[in-house]
């Protein structure tokens, strides 16, 4: 039930996000940052637990890998960010 829980929540956020510019200014999000934009807002520690794996890897840890890339977000977690653009 919580798997389901976190998914819903995850759609809800990808429906909803929205890029604001600023006079002149363009910005652009790419799908990494999304990727952990969602993951915090969501809370590492369930996404964590729901164990995911990419690559091999937990999607979500704290344990860094020596290949793969991965991205700091908030409370020292990291996530996994090597893939293809299409995949994120």
């Amino acid at each position: 039930m919580q798997e389901e829980n976190i998914y819903t929540e995850m759609a809800q956020i990808y429906d909803n996000i929205q890029t604001k510019f600023t006079e002149g200014l363009r910005s652009i999000i790419s799908n990494s940052q999304v990727k952990r934009s969602v993951i915090e807002k969501i809370g590492p520690e369930r996404i964590a637990s729901l164990n995911i794996k990419w690559l091999g890897l937990p999607l979500v840890s704290k344990q860094k890998d020596d290949f793969y890339n991965q991205h700091e977000i908030s409370g020292g977690w990291l996530v996994v960010t090597h893939s293809a653009t299409i995949t994120k």
